[in-house]
């Protein structure tokens, strides 16, 4: 695929939810980066704070909501949240933090949520969020207080949550989103704190295991097989098996973590067929490859055999299959695939049929693109060309916009106004659901591209205007910005 319908082919793609992410689409941001666009990376810390230590007092430079709070002074259950206000997912957790707070305010429980950002950054969000963030907010000073609870247990993404009982003990570390359960059994005095410590052993062999089973030392399936035992149906735990299996390629034990997965509830069971499914995939792929890439027609075509048996009940596999075949342009080997696609069941059919749409578009879509590259195009070469592509795209709505806006991205100069615009024109018509990026994002991008900067602002406003969610509004802002030229190019 060339760069032109590289977004586009996205687009498409993300419509027939391919595949589900071995993380489980970890909702942390990583407690180092500052951009919320980057891929969480997670730089290993080396716990020094146990569970029922006793909490260390909170280091604040400025409460920017409610009043000064000392965690410390076994009066209350506190709950002492970090978070940032460029974290989306810690955004989606305040209004839980905000009903929990109204919860069990009367039974003692206190919340501080705690930013390492400045002050300036912090209030400005806080004040905008008004009765939606409605819990004592404070701006750390120097660190010191990240350095005493996420540092000191371990911890490299937020929103993360400490949970500290009325002896002043810190009982509980995790996702404020998972926080109800042990917070009301800590209310209670029903919380079993000695479990809690033992969960924890198992997670720190957990760290152990992914150490040994990345040196390949057969120690490594004792200590998993130990682990399995142990784990209980902690969910967060065994994720962690999950992907320290998956990194280590350890398939015995991922195929019992999986096992694990699937005994927990429906929607855990589902998720192991998912990644099982994509795990599937990969190893049958990576064998045809092997063989495949040494050139013995005779050797491949047993290999291709074996791969369509491995995947015959596998459609998720087949169509991620099928994704990389076309990206890497063997297209006899993506038919192939879709073919044995289609053969599953009727809506793996319709996926087939709509994976065949997205090809044809982006391929058409280079072919336009080197019409227009050519300079001085014939009007009839042009409008032929036009009509069948859109008439390829209505069957797509979702991709019409990205389409427009690859176009443009690619082509700069050379493109014309005029069937971006229509593309656009008609999304707005046939799209039956809105779309999460506005149309008017890709308009504003395109009018930006293009030199009009007044519209690109006018498109712009309106775009971010129709968006909910304030990292996203955020994210489309800075990306336009960065379209503008700089004065100098003006």
């Amino acid at each position: 695929m060339k760069k032109i319908n590289s977004l586009l082919v996205i687009a498409l793609l993300a419509s027939l939810s391919l595949t589900a992410g071995l993380t489980g689409c970890c909702d942390s941001c990583n407690k180092g980066s500052s951009d919320p666009t980057e891929e969480p990376v997670v730089v290993p810390s080396v716990p020094s704070a146990k569970l029922g230590e006793k909490a260390k007092a909170l280091t604040i430079s400025e409460w920017v909501k409610g009043s000064a709070v000392d965690v410390t002074d076994g009066k209350n259950v506190y709950v002492v949240e970090f978070w940032a206000t460029w974290c989306g997912p810690c955004r989606n957790t305040i209004p839980h933090l905000t009903e929990l707070q109204k919860k069990y305010k009367d039974q003692g429980v206190v919340f501080v949520g705690v930013s390492s950002e400045k002050a300036e950054e912090v209030k400005p969000f806080v004040q905008e969020m008004g009765d939606k963030m409605d819990y004592n907010v404070a701006v750390d000073k120097d660190d010191a207080t990240d350095k005493a609870y996420m540092a000191a247990y371990g911890q490299n993404g937020i929103p993360c949550a400490f949970i500290i009982n009325k002896e002043s003990q810190v009982v509980w570390v995790g996702h404020p989103m998972e926080m109800e359960t042990p917070l009301k059994e800590v209310i209670e005095g029903k919380y079993d704190l000695s479990a809690a410590l033992k969960l924890e052993e198992v997670r720190e062999n957990v760290d152990e295991y992914s150490e040994l089973a990345m040196k390949k030392d057969p120690k490594a399936a004792e200590l998993a097989d130990k682990i399995l035992r142990e784990v209980g149906t902690d969910k967060p735990t065994i994720n962690d098996m999950l992907n320290a299996a998956y990194q280590a390629q350890d398939f015995p034990i991922l195929d019992k973590v999986l096992a694990k997965m699937a005994s927990l509830d429906e929607d855990s069971a589902k998720r192991a067929k998912q990644i099982g499914d994509q795990i599937a995939a990969e190893r049958a792929m990576g064998e045809y490859l092997d063989v495949a890439t040494k050139n013995d027609e005779k050797a491949t075509k047993e290999a291709e055999t074996k791969l369509f048996a491995a995947l015959k009940n596998n459609p998720e596999g087949l169509l991620m299959l099928a994704s990389q075949f076309a990206d890497t342009d063997n297209m006899e080997m993506a038919e192939k695939t879709l073919d044995a696609l289609a053969a599953v069941d009727e809506e793996s059919a319709r996926k087939a049929a709509r994976f065949r749409t997205s090809i044809k578009i982006g391929q058409l879509m280079d072919q336009y693109a080197e019409l227009m590259e050519g300079g001085s195009p014939k009007a009839e070469d042009k409008a032929a060309m036009e009509k069948e592509l859109l008439e390829l795209l209505k069957t797509e709505p979702k991709g019409m916009a990205q389409a427009a806006y690859s176009i443009v991205m690619r082509l700069g100069t050379a493109a014309t106004l005029d069937f971006p615009v229509q593309l656009l024109d008609e999304a707005d018509k046939v799209q039956t659901e809105k779309p999460t990026i506005p149309n008017d994002f890709f308009r504003a991008a395109i009018y930006i591209r293009l030199g009009d900067k007044a519209k690109g602002e006018e498109f712009g406003k309106k775009a971010i205007a129709a968006v909910e969610d304030e990292t996203m509004k955020k994210q489309l802002s800075s990306y336009l910005e960065s379209l503008k030229p700089a004065k100098e190019e003006e």
